[in-house]
């Protein structure tokens, strides 16, 4: 296969003996490829016409946004165009719609945000929870390749989101997964209620079990994570990516 303009170069495939063949699973997105069939036998070789496919585009995923303060994360790899805090800004929305975009700095220990007048332009990284301040009520729309990356937690405050968290999968099993002894507390803010949520490891002499609010994990949502150590962290339902 190929990609239009391009040489043919080296086969994709050869020695087939079957008359279907799987292309590979790392073809770009939204990207136009050709191929060619060459049979072959002790006759000779015979070259068939050319085709060409168009691959589906980046996947969408649609966020709502309410007024005022909201917890966001990226809900996949983040593409160009939406890389960093400025260019985030401007793909949510105008200057009369978002205010700005705030992130927690592990390494120093606060928060650092950008707006329409500048600020501090920092990166933009699938795993990672923002602050965004919205002046309307706005669901977006973000693309991106799916992701789900290990996570490197610090003691302390972590803002995370998850990429792919698994069916039915809740504040409970996300402190269960992630340990007694290595983190305390896990927060969301309810954009309904207008208030913080919270689950919690509590002891009441049987042991450390989980108790609070065991709200649902989400795509597109950031959570606020309470951690005792740090480390790095493969969040459920990601396997290997």
């Amino acid at each position: 296969m190929w990609k239009p303009g391009q040489p043919h170069g080296t086969p994709t495939a050869s020695g087939l003996t079957v008359p279907f063949y799987d292309p590979p699973s790392d073809l770009e997105y939204g990207t136009t490829y050709c191929w060619q069939v060459a049979a072959q036998n002790v006759m000779g070789s015979t070259t068939g016409p050319e085709w060409c496919f168009t691959t589906q585009g980046l996947p969408e995923y649609r966020i709502s946004l309410v007024q005022g303060f909201n917890l966001f994360a990226y809900p996949a790899a983040v593409p160009a165009e939406s890389d960093t805090c400025q260019k985030l800004l401007a793909n949510l929305g105008t200057s009369t719609e978002v205010q700005r975009i705030m992130h927690f700095n592990p390494a120093v220990q606060h928060f650092e945000s950008c707006d329409w007048q500048g600020g501090q332009d920092f990166s933009i990284n699938s795993g990672e929870g923002y602050l965004v301040w919205m002046t309307t009520a706005k669901t977006v729309t973000v693309r991106g390749k799916p992701t789900c990356p290990a996570l490197t937690l610090t003691p302390g405050i972590n803002l995370i989101g998850h990429a792919q968290p698994p069916a039915d999968f809740r504040c409970f099993d996300f402190l269960n997964d992630l340990g007694t002894g290595k983190v305390t507390a896990i927060q969301r803010f309810n954009t309904i209620t207008g208030a913080f949520e919270t689950c919690i490891f509590a002891d009441n002499g049987n042991g450390p079990q989980p108790a609070g609010v065991d709200f649902p994990i989400a795509q597109g949502v950031g959570y606020i994570v309470h951690r005792l150590t740090g480390g790095t962290v493969v969040l459920p339902g990601c396997g290997n990516q």
